[in-house]
């Protein structure tokens, strides 16, 4: 059952930032050989799309990078993730090898979630070009 800020943050995200993003994350692959190791083959990859995102432009930037701030309820990575608590949710997105926003490949710079009452709601992500 959600909570009333979970209900409150789900509503907001879908009424004013209806966006998606895709992450490319590895996966976990408990036996990776030599070379996937040492880096001569690839590591096998995911991509995870995820909405409603509202992505916060950050226009007033001085440098020539795009910095954005992604705002993700707790309740769309839980539905597509089963991602349920905050240190999983920062593993996950910190772990990310990259972040697709509008077309652009971003990465993540930092992370952090809103609780009310100990229940995280909200997360988060600042990414950069």
């Amino acid at each position: 059952m959600q909570s009333p800020a979970q209900l409150f943050t789900n509503t907001l995200l879908r009424t004013l930032g209806d966006n998606s993003i895709s992450i490319l994350i590895p996966i976990n692959a408990t036996t990776l050989d030599d070379a996937t190791q040492l880096g001569i083959t690839a590591t096998p990859t995911e991509t995870v799309t995820l909405a409603p995102v509202l992505i916060h432009r950050d226009i007033h930037k001085k440098a020539d990078t795009k910095r954005h701030q992604l705002l993700i309820s707790t309740t769309t990575l839980a539905d597509v993730r089963q991602i349920t608590t905050t240190a999983d949710a920062r593993t996950f997105f910190l772990s990310a090898l990259g972040i697709t926003v509008d077309g652009l490949e971003m990465s993540v710079l930092s992370f952090e979630a809103d609780e009310f009452s100990g229940e995280p709601y909200l997360y988060r992500i600042v990414v950069e070009e």
